[in-house]
Order: C-alpha cells, then sequence, then structure tokens
C-alpha cells in the first residue's frame, strides 16, 4: 500500500466544537457558494440583518477572535485585527488564502451542506464577548455546532466531514473515496479521529490509534494522560492540567502573574501572561507589557505592540528597523532587519527552512524565487503544492496530489 508523506499543515478554525469543526480540510472542489441569500445554490442563509453572509465570514470570524484577545488582555487595545491574524512566515499553512476551503464552498453550492449566516453571526458574537479567556478553550454556545448543517443522508456516501446530516460523520480516507456518512462515536469510545466524534466531545490520544471520545475535564478532576500517552487530557474552559500532590494531574484554572510554571507545559499561564524566568531564579507566569511598559528577550509585550529600545511601542511602519516579524505593522516581514512586504511573484526570497518571505500563496523555490504553489500532479519536492486546492507532495510520485478524499 502506498503511503503519502503530508507536509501540509491544516487548522481547523472557529465555529464548532471538536466533534464538529467547522473548517475542513481544503480537499479540493470548485470554489462556490452564494451570499447571505443563497445564490449558487440557495444553501447559505443569514445574510441580511442579524446575520453573517459566506462571503463576510472570514472577515467576521477574524474581528471576534481579535476582540476577545484585546478583552481577555492578551492583545493591545486597538491593535490591528489583520496583524493578529497574520499567518507565520514559518508555517506551512500560509498557503491557504481563505479561512474557508474550496471543498466546503463547493459543498455549499451544491446544497451537500447548508450555511446558516444567523447562527454564525450567534456563534462569533458568543466569542468575541463571552468565551473562556484561554488559548485552547472551546467555543461552547450552542450556535457554534449549528453554522453548517450537512445534508447527506445516513449511509449515503460523501467525501468530508461537513456533509453528512447532524449526528453522523464521513468514514472517508485516501484510501476509502467515497467513504460513507456514519453515526458519531459517543463519550468513551475510540474513534477513527477527533472529527468522528460526537458534537461537543473533544478527543484524546489512543495509545491503540484513533482518539478516544471524551468530555473536556471540569475544573478539579482528573486529566492524567492514558497509559502510553504522553499528551493529558483535555480540560474545559479556562483551566489547564497541571500536576496534583499523588503524582497525578488534575485540571486547575490557568496561572496568573507570579506564579511558578512550567515553560514547555500545557499552557498553565493565562491568556494575558507568560511564562519566563522570574526574579527568584525559576520561571513564572509573567504580565504581558503593555503600551509604555518596559520589555526584552524575556519580557514580552501584548500582542499589537513591538519591543523598540526595551519599550513596548506601536508596531513599525515598511522601511523601519525591526528585530521580528512581529516588530512590523501588518502586511510586513522583518527582511534583513527592516519592514519590507512579503516577496510577490518573482521576487526574490529566503530558500532557508521556515524563512520563507514570500506573500501568502507562494513559496520560495531553488532559484530563491516567489513562486505560485503548483497544483494537481504538477512536479514537486516538499511544500510546493497548493494547500488552498487540498494537495501536498506526495512522496512516492513526487506529484501534487490531494492529502484527503476529494469529491470528483
Amino acid at each position: 500500500m502506498k503511503t503519502r508523506a503530508l507536509v501540509a499543515v491544516v487548522s481547523v478554525l472557529v465555529l464548532g466544537c471538536s466533534g464538529t469543526p467547522v473548517i475542513d480540510a481544503g480537499t479540493g472542489g470548485n470554489a462556490g457558494g452564494g451570499s447571505g441569500g443563497g445564490s449558487g445554490g440557495g444553501t447559505a442563509t443569514g445574510g441580511g440583518t442579524g446575520g453573517v453572509s459566506l462571503e463576510g465570514l472570514c472577515a467576521a470570524q477574524q474581528a471576534a477572535h481579535c476582540a476577545k484577545e484585546i478583552r481577555c488582555g492578551a492583545a493591545a487595545p486597538g491593535a490591528d485585527c489583520q496583524k493578529l491574524a497574520a499567518p507565520s512566515r514559518n508555517a506551512l499553512s500560509n498557503g491557504r488564502v481563505d479561512c474557508l476551503s474550496a471543498s466546503l464552498r463547493a459543498n455549499i453550492a451544491s446544497g451537500r451542506t447548508r450555511f446558516d449566516g444567523v447562527k454564525a453571526r450567534q456563534c462569533l458574537t458568543a466569542i468575541e464577548t463571552t468565551s473562556a479567556c484561554a488559548l485552547n478553550a472551546l467555543p461552547t454556545d450552542p450556535s457554534c455546532n449549528e453554522v453548517y448543517t450537512g445534508t447527506v443522508a445516513p449511509g449515503g456516501s460523501c467525501y468530508g466531514f461537513n456533509e453528512c446530516e447532524p449526528g453522523f460523520y464521513c468514514d472517508s480516507t485516501l484510501n476509502v473515496c467515497p467513504g460513507s456518512c456514519q453515526p458519531r462515536v459517543g463519550a468513551g469510545n475510540v474513534a477513527p479521529s477527533v472529527l468522528a466524534c460526537a458534537t461537543g466531545l473533544s478527543g484524546a490520544f489512543s495509545p491503540d490509534g484513533g482518539s478516544l471520545c471524551v468530555a473536556p475535564v471540569a475544573e478539579g478532576q482528573s486529566c492524567t494522560a492514558l497509559p502510553g500517552s504522553f499528551f493529558p487530557l483535555p480540560c474545559a474552559g479556562a483551566t489547564s492540567c497541571q500536576s496534583a500532590g499523588d503524582g497525578g494531574s488534575t485540571c486547575q484554572p490557568l496561572k496568573t502573574a507570579g506564579q511558578a510554571c512550567v515553560v514547555f507545559a500545557f499552557n498553565e499561564c493565562a491568556i494575558d501572561t507568560s511564562c519566563a524566568p522570574g526574579r527568584d531564579g525559576g520561571t513564572q507566569c509573567v504580565a504581558l507589557a503593555r503600551m509604555g511598559q518596559p520589555c526584552g528577550p524575556t519580557l514580552s509585550c501584548q500582542k499589537g505592540l513591538a519591543c523598540r529600545a526595551d519599550v513596548c511601542s506601536s508596531l513599525i511602519a515598511e522601511g523601519g528597523v525591526c528585530t521580528s516579524d512581529a516588530d512590523c505593522v501588518a502586511g510586513r516581514l522583518c527582511k534583513a532587519g527592516s519592514c519590507q512586504p512579503a516577496g510577490g511573484p518573482d521576487a526574490g526570497c529566503n530558500t532557508a527552512p521556515f524563512q520563507g518571505d514570500c506573500a501568502v500563496g507562494l513559496f520560495c523555490n531553488g532559484a530563491a524565487r516567489c513562486e505560485v504553489r503548483r497544483g494537481l500532479d504538477a512536479g514537486c519536492t516538499g511544500t510546493e503544492c497548493s494547500l488552498e486546492q487540498g494537495l501536498s507532495c506526495d512522496s512516492v510520485s513526487s506529484r501534487c496530489r490531494p492529502f484527503a478524499c476529494t469529491a470528483p
């Protein structure tokens, strides 16, 4: 059996708990889908008053997360939401140019998936105003599980997880394509992936393969990793899995400024702090520095600020001196010590690993020039393939091939 090395890093973004994530893996298909009124298939609703249109969803989603980070103190008041959402140059996922995959748009256009703009607005409002101030907290508002509704009946042929009726998931894989809509897996049972778990459940690594479907663990309850796993059970809300006196671990409130922390632990510190060297020589949660406050190698500024001359200041405009991408305004990278635009097609670029400075949707080729990511069946050796089209480099054929089951 042939195997493929998946070099693409794909993100499931907002609007849906772990059992029913909304943004899929980008598995090809022609772009489509209507506006709030539902053009192109009549399956998108709620674009009018009180709802968000499909075309406006990406910007609305970005704004909601930005507002949450400002509310929770992780970002500076007035921070540029485009900056906060900008993909890192060392992330392979910077190939995506749209928060909605081509396959999801195609499903909405064809009617295999329904989009509800009113539910989307309700979910984003909840994220903005009431969601827990934690990096990994899942949306808990019921509307977040109702933004997309699959229409394929149980047992029907399917290609992606957003196509099946509520309570079912698509069991498609690269080797089983199309799959069929199967019942979602309940708590305490092992599923092929977290995407197959029932709504509201998360997944824990199963030593026997797959994901153990579990409800996020409540504060004070055990989150000790399963035998054979290095990963603790997921905690609910603004809590994290922390060592307990009996040698196990329990979900406890995120630690605040001044409390001891472990640098590589699972997000022990509150969202508006970072784990850094403390005054006593150990490491502790340290509050992110605000505008005008001191900063440095071990004292980070809030998102949306730059550390200049050891003081948190406004982000640096194009041409200004910088030390990292985080210093520059949205749309600019720190290149050769100054804030510059990302490279467009055929611009010179940095070929070093994880230093790609080409614009989103491009890659730095062997001739050190920015090139548009390649399409289906194009030759490849690594990260050249188009994530927007749901492609990665097949290590067997050295061709760009789908990394998930793709509709014809």
